[in-house]
């Protein structure tokens, strides 16, 4: 009997395993990710004086290129392998990538074209993006080797959750200094950018050093996880039966994410009169994300993961639907995004587990596991949430005629808090009726990575 124990024993991740995969990982991308996201649009247009049109056209060609480069990352990761390490490697390329462009997104120069420049900056965009989604899978896909059980996947991908949104709390206190140390200077966004850049090489640091302990030196099914190449037919099932539902609930939900993205620096500044209620707000809903991230697989475990997807969605369009009744009160403005954040944060770490469900379930078909195109999916749906959004955003900024330098109206102001309101509380509620149809049997999938685990682990005494 205590032989049988034995064998199903499953080993569990560090503690400091997981505070290193947080901040090596989603930490170091994320930080990245928010000046891009809030300011890239704003830059284009009351910065670099570039007509809010063609500003419109670019932010949405590269949500675009987003969703396609992002369509390509798992099939890319998951059908190579490198003598250092799959994920260990494209993590590295990935970062090297991410740094050098950071700042370059903000690059400031005398043009005769605006398009010309703007075509520039779309190419240096495409870079960063590439580097973001091959790091930002292979971190996410990298839960699949470190965890062998749902209590160690949902604290990972809980340690990911808590490093993305600590990057909000250290983006707001770094660009509020940043742009205040290099105020008045012709390139002062790409000054700022850079100095954030300078904490993707820590990051890396970390992270090649996590993913060398399990990637490289961990037991046979490490090494054979390592080795193996996933068939295109293999990942294309995890679109199928639950996963589809996972996948399309994602994208809608992420359409208010998009929404938000690119109008929260005109709504701080025109609505509320007040643009460093951007960083305040960043910084105080990081602050109550990184608190709903800690106790999240407390979450998940009480009330299942897809139970805590469905109550973020009904929750999350409360909380969007508020801001069209608060008018121009900054702290009604704060209240709300920390409110927002306590209740649909633990959604962030539900997903990166459920994805890993769905990949393990369809292993457990007889498929071979390909858990960096499940992740990847889950980008995936994220570029096509943001493509909707920033095209309807974006172009919807110019329909109703704003222009850098002019008078903001009262009609600006009022289809501006429209936008930011009750558009995405609408794809919040119908992204939470979409999710009831997800199924999936956590209990059984669990016992089968136990059972493959034991079986692994019994190879390797033999061998």
């Amino acid at each position: 009997m205590e032989e049988k124990d034995k064998a199903v024993q499953v080993s569990k991740v560090p503690l400091i395993d997981k505070i290193a995969y947080g901040f090596g990982g989603l930490f170091k991308t994320g930080l990245g990710a928010y000046i891009a996201t809030y300011y890239w649009m704003y830059f284009l247009t009351d910065i670099a004086g570039v007509p809010t049109l063609l500003a419109a056209t670019a932010k949405t060609a590269i949500t675009a290129i987003k969703l396609i480069e992002m369509s390509l990352t798992g099939v890319l990761i998951d059908s190579t392998n490198f003598k250092s390490g799959r994920y260990r490697t494209w993590i590295l390329i990935g970062d090297i990538a991410l740094f050098i462009t950071s700042g370059l997104l903000f690059l400031r120069y005398t043009y005769s074209q605006p398009l010309t420049y703007v075509i520039v900056l779309l190419v240096i965009y495409a870079v960063n993006i590439f580097g973001y989604n091959v790091s930002w899978t292979s971190t996410r896909a990298l839960v699949g080797l470190m965890a062998t059980n749902t209590e160690d996947s949902v604290g990972l991908a809980a340690a990911a959750t808590v490093g993305s949104h600590a990057a909000g709390i250290v983006y707001g206190v770094i660009l509020a200094f940043a742009l205040g140390t290099f105020e008045g200077n012709y390139n002062q966004y790409m000054y700022a950018a850079y100095l954030m850049g300078l904490i993707y090489i820590i990051g890396t640091i970390v992270m090649r050093r996590l993913a060398t302990k399990y990637e490289l030196k961990g037991d046979v099914q490490y090494k054979a996880a390592k080795k193996d190449k996933v068939p295109l037919k293999d990942m294309l099932v995890v679109l199928q039966g639950s996963g589809k539902w996972l996948f399309v609930s994602s994208a809608i939900m992420n359409i208010a994410s998009g929404m938000q993205g690119v109008l929260l620096v005109y709504y701080t500044k025109y609505v509320l009169n007040n643009p460093r209620m951007l960083e305040i707000g960043v910084t105080a809903s990081s602050i109550s994300a990184v608190v709903a991230a800690i106790i999240s697989p407390k979450l998940c475990a009480r009330f299942s993961k897809k139970g805590v997807f469905i109550f973020a969605m009904f929750s999350g369009a409360l909380t969007y639907a508020a801001y069209y009744f608060i008018g121009s009160n900054g702290y009604l403005y704060i209240l709300i995004r920390v409110i927002y954040q306590l209740c649909a944060t633990p959604v962030a770490t539900a997903m990166v587990s459920m994805a890993n469900d769905v990949a393990d379930q369809k292993e457990m078909e007889g498929h071979k596991s390909a858990k960096a195109f499940s992740q990847s999916m889950i980008g995936v749906t994220i570029r096509i949430g943001s493509l909707i959004s920033t095209a309807a955003a974006s172009f919807g900024l110019a329909a109703i005629g704003y222009t850098a330098g002019a008078e903001v109206t009262p009609e600006i102001l009022k289809a501006i808090i429209l936008m930011m309101s009750l558009v995405p509380a609408v794809a919040y509620v119908i992204s939470g009726l979409l999710i009831m149809l997800y199924r999936l049997d956590e209990k059984q999938i669990d016992a089968y990575r136990k059972s493959k685990i034991n079986s692994q682990e019994k190879e390797g005494d033999k061998k």
